[in-house]
């Protein structure tokens, strides 16, 4: 019965949590990979000037200002697609509890019935060696989704400021 509540508690930690941070990554590498490319081809069209959505009457007057929040906005946005692509690689293989079952079986089977405690005992072991692993690799994954979010965030306010500047008179 412990044994069973240990592998449980592993298999939330192994599978579910980490593809769920798996699903994060993924829609943060989307929205970074967005504000990359809307970011590039705004900055090409209002460096030819080929944008006749905006204003631009303002750039002269402020270009130091909106230059710096562009350079920051496309800083941030690149910055948080290639920390996504390193957080998705992953740096360790998936750590298993029970690879082989054979020394199990041996201490099992041939040597006497009190045995099977001796067995139970590797069992819980093995279940909580590999289960810190991937608590400290979620972990780790957990502090990456965190920054991911601030540099989207600051991405997206930088842009936003970006777009005041050249709009609005200041």
């Amino acid at each position: 019965m412990l044994i069973d509540k240990a592998y449980s508690e592993y298999e939330i930690w192994a599978l579910k949590i980490k593809q769920t941070q798996l699903r994060y990554i993924r829609t943060y590498l989307w929205i970074s990979s967005v504000m990359v490319g809307m970011e590039f081809v705004f900055y090409r069209d209002l460096i030819l000037k080929k944008s006749q959505n905006i204003i631009l009457s303002n750039v002269d007057v402020v270009r130091e200002f909106w230059v710096a929040f562009a350079i920051l906005s496309l800083f941030f946005s690149t910055s948080a697609f290639v920390l996504g692509l390193h957080t998705l690689k992953g740096k360790t293989p998936t750590h298993r509890a029970f690879v082989d079952f054979k020394d199990l079986l041996h201490d099992l089977y041939h040597e006497s019935y009190t045995n099977q405690f001796k067995v139970q005992g590797k069992m819980l072991y093995r279940l909580e060696n590999v289960l810190k692993v991937h608590q400290e690799g979620c972990a780790e994954t957990g502090q990456h989704l965190r920054v991911l979010c601030m540099l989207l965030i600051c991405s997206i306010i930088c842009f936003t400021v970006t777009l005041l500047c050249l709009t609005y008179k200041l």
